[in-house]
């Protein structure tokens, strides 16, 4: 009776064992597949978002580039009317919240619209638009502090031709990072308190996010880029 006893004490402490080690087996599949399932609808919003953000982005510098084929473009005339009016038509209805803009290959400014008056400027020295002259490809930049005034912005940059076609230059715009069309984008996704939405540059600056806080600070997962 005692051997017999024991030996279904032991099967029951076996069945509990197996059914328990069951139970947490399934218990943690369940728990991954629900945090895999969880990571790709992530995953499936960031790219909508990053879809959305490049087709803004294209449909701007194609406004850009339209500036380059008006056959307006000539640094060599004297007459600076007909450049002017292309930008002033580029920059209406676009995400240029700052301004439009010629540099010459040497990177001088040499005509910007909305003109601010004295300002002399060389870009040069911002390694997106070496790139732009260089390649010959349009280029969007991280985010750049203008010296002088501390201004944060995004640079549009593509090859500038004049009205014969030879490239002389670059054809720009500034976006201020804090855009009300990128920022607004962002803040209507409805998220839990935990979960944030940031678009940031290659360097991880935050440009825009559902906590505004955020804004303009570093990323620390950017390690991961």
């Amino acid at each position: 009776h005692r051997r017999m006893r024991k030996r279904i004490i032991f099967l029951l402490i076996l069945n509990m064992g197996i059914i328990l080690v069951s139970l947490g087996v399934i218990s943690h599949m369940s728990v991954s597949a629900s945090i895999e399932r969880s990571l790709e609808n992530r995953l499936k919003l960031a790219n909508i978002i990053g879809k959305y953000v490049d087709h803004v982005l294209e449909t701007n510098l194609k406004r850009l580039y339209d500036v380059s084929l008006s056959g307006k473009v000539d640094f060599a005339d004297g007459d600076w009317e007909p450049e002017k009016k292309a930008l002033k038509g580029a920059i209406e209805y676009s995400v240029f919240t700052g301004r439009l803009f010629f540099l010459d290959r040497r990177g001088n400014m040499v005509l910007s619209y909305p003109h601010r008056e004295g300002e002399r400027l060389n870009l040069l020295g911002v390694p997106h638009v070496t790139r732009t002259i260089t390649d010959l490809k349009p280029v969007i930049s991280d985010v750049h502090t203008m010296p002088g005034t501390g201004r944060k912005v995004i640079f549009a940059l593509v090859p500038l031709k004049n009205k014969d076609g030879e490239v002389v230059g670059v054809a720009g715009g500034e976006i201020d990072p804090t855009n009300y069309l990128l920022t607004q984008l962002i803040a209507t996704i409805p998220t839990g308190a935990d979960t944030y939405i940031e678009l940031i540059d290659s360097r991880g600056i935050i440009i825009a996010s559902n906590d505004p806080r955020r804004i303009l600070t570093c990323n620390e997962r950017s390690k991961f880029l």
